[in-house]
């Protein structure tokens, strides 16, 4: 499992900012502030930074310094330009690409915290082994993540553990075997359950760690996430993960989800349903939420 089996994202980053947010931003900076110094002092890095939204965030709401780092050269052109002026000031020390688990640029002990949101899932590799609690691409990143921290440093990740993935958002209800789609090793790591993830960074030299469920956020902007014209769009398929996933296994298995979820859709519109299955997946994900952050520190 790789980030070529989700979105081609040289393609996908022109709709990521017309539907994504920093979902789950807020509850990062409230970590942020667990370090104990004013924001304005804070050098982080946001690694797998997409199209700049969370760094713009950051930036906009105080942090001092963030460098960016992305696999993708399409997603940071975005990213450099959405964030020019913060670059200008000085205020991003770095914005170059970066393919996980390489180390981050800028030399060990160097950021007072780093954020990996909504990326991990992407280093899977053949030799995952969830029996064992082995992944090798991504421990490795994670790794790296704490070779770069300073001491008393924060890692912060956000994901969508196990009881959030069906309702991570409404369209879930049309998608058929869902539970296979996130079946994958790397997938039942990084939103699997909270347990495993606490192992592992405890294995790799993380204490105090702290996990935080924001049940007010919503992966999308909530105009396009509410409108149900969008739940067909083909902008909008392309920027969620979830349909690059179905995409990949209808083409590996021969089947037909994708097309089996447009015509749910489509069944659901014509008997006037769908607002009763909007309101009846809202009431749960109020519930469960849709975003865990977590985040750890280095003793």
């Amino acid at each position: 499992m790789s980030a070529h089996d989700y979105e081609d994202y040289e393609k996908a980053c022109k709709n990521y900012d017309e539907f994504r947010l920093a979902a789950g931003g807020e509850t990062e900076l409230n970590a942020l502030r667990r370090l104990g110094k004013p924001l304005r002092d804070l050098h982080i890095a946001d690694v797998g930074c997409g199209t700049g939204n969370y760094t713009k965030y950051f930036l906009d709401n105080g942090v001092g310094k963030v460098s960016m780092f992305d696999a993708s050269e399409g997603m940071l052109r975005y990213a450099r330009t959405k964030v020019a002026d913060y670059v200008a000031a000085g205020r991003v020390p770095h914005c170059e690409q970066l393919e996980l688990p390489c180390p981050i640029p800028g030399g060990e002990q160097r950021y007072d915290a780093i954020c990996i949101n909504f990326v991990l899932h992407h280093l899977g590799s053949p030799d995952d082994d969830l029996a064992t609690e082995t992944f090798p691409k991504a421990m490795a990143a994670i790794r790296n993540v704490y070779d770069a921290l300073r001491k008393g440093g924060l890692f912060i990740l956000l994901s969508s553990l196990r009881p959030q993935l069906p309702h991570i958002m409404w369209h879930t209800s049309f998608i058929t075997d869902l539970d296979d789609l996130f079946n994958q090793p790397i997938i039942k790591f990084v939103c699997g359950d909270y347990n495993i993830i606490e192992r592992a960074l405890t294995k790799i030299g993380f204490s105090n760690m702290q996990a935080t469920v924001p049940l007010h956020e919503i992966l999308l902007k909530p105009h396009h996430y509410y409108n149900i014209d969008n739940a067909s769009d083909p902008r909008f398929i392309q920027s969620v993960s979830t349909f690059a996933l179905i995409k990949n296994r209808d083409k590996n298995k021969g089947t037909n989800h994708m097309e089996t979820y447009f015509q749910r859709l489509r069944d659901s519109k014509e008997r006037n349903e769908l607002a009763a299955v909007i309101e009846e997946k809202e009431t749960l994900r109020k519930i469960y939420g849709c975003i865990t952050a977590i985040s750890a520190e280095k003793p």
